[in-house]
């Protein structure tokens, strides 16, 4: 199978909802077709020294855990490919959901995403006890590995096969999270961590009110890190819905001396759009959002009317941003 066919074929199987009934071109046509036969399921977790807080909460509850999912989707012709995601999707795994991929196509990731997405505004939730975010974080890891198999046929590291054309790309690492005990001087230390590691980019915690830090608090730790890396390395704050809109507003307008490259998820939970809009119009760092938003529509919401940037879920996973056309990559301090 040439690159070409490889490529018409997975574009030929994009968007799912309406061409699935299409007949395959010529070139799939000719091509022995693929199979998946087997989804396997690893769960990985690891206890968590201490608590790395963001504004509400701690990385991988209060008693803390890293914990991951890899799935391996195997074939008839002998490729398999790999994905990860989120622990939580593992339990609907065990319970039938991979039962819809089962005899796929895998080349026809698009359809096979509406079938797993279907799931979620149907009667599974119910008659099969699949909960609606577990389908979700079951579906990223399934959603790459099928993006692994595709690009493995063609003889392609997935980024090439997806068009890319670079060998790297800017990254950041996110930090700074609130550690109980431990104040500026232990920041500082693991800032300088990260710079020489090389990083040049490094996303900090604020918004920690209801842990005990003011406005003045959080702009006390970013001015000392923005002392510390010096002009030429990005700083960027993550919120992580810790303030209401006055609280967003004054915080955001008393940091923007401190030269930040945005600010994300500014805004409680409940407030969604329109508030963003009036922090938008009344702050001059660029806002970011995304994370909390489980599907490209919510993402699309919020670039319209809201945000500059997105930060996409670590759901959306391939299908997904490819389809919204957004793409910001990080790495997480806090599992280093």
């Amino acid at each position: 199978m040439t690159r070409r066919s490889v490529v018409r074929t997975a574009l030929a199987g994009a968007p799912a909802a309406l061409l699935a009934d299409t007949p395959a071109d010529s070139a799939y046509a000719s091509a022995k077709s693929m199979k998946i036969t087997k989804v396997e399921a690893l769960y990985l977790e690891k206890p968590l020294k201490e608590r790395f807080w963001m504004a509400n909460s701690p990385i991988g509850g209060f008693n803390p855990k890293a914990s991951r999912l890899i799935v391996t989707i195997h074939t008839d012709a002998g490729i398999s490919g790999h994905g990860e995601g989120a622990g939580s999707g593992v339990n609907i795994l065990k319970r039938g959901f991979a039962d819809l991929v089962i005899g796929e196509d895998p080349f026809m990731v698009g359809k096979i995403w509406e079938r797993m997405f279907a799931a979620t505004y149907g009667r599974e939730p119910s008659s099969r006890g699949w909960a609606q975010t577990e389908i979700i974080a079951a579906m990223a890891p399934i959603d790459a590995a099928l993006y692994d198999i595709m690009a493995k046929s063609a003889g392609l590291p997935v980024y090439k096969f997806l068009g890319g054309y670079r060998k790297s790309m800017p990254v950041y690492v996110t930090g700074g999270y609130y550690r109980e005990g431990k104040g500026v001087p232990e920041l500082l230390q693991e800032v300088r961590g990260y710079l020489d590691q090389g990083i040049n980019a490094i996303k900090l915690k604020v918004g920690g009110i209801s842990g005990g830090y003011s406005i003045e608090d959080d702009f006390e730790r970013v001015k000392a890190v923005r002392q510390a890396v010096g002009p030429n390395v990005k700083l960027m704050l993550d919120a992580n819905q810790g303030w209401d809109v006055p609280t967003a507003i004054r915080a955001s307008n008393k940091m923007y001396d401190l030269d930040i490259t945005w600010l994300e998820e500014p805004l409680h939970w409940y407030d969604d759009v329109e508030p963003l809009k009036q922090v938008k119009l009344n702050t001059r760092i660029p806002l970011a959002s995304g994370e909390h938003e489980l599907t490209r529509w919510g993402a699309r919401r919020l670039s319209r009317h809201a945000v500059r940037l997105q930060r996409p879920c670590r759901h959306h996973r391939v299908a997904q941003n490819r389809r919204h056309g957004q793409h910001v990559f990080h790495q997480d301090g806090a599992a280093s």
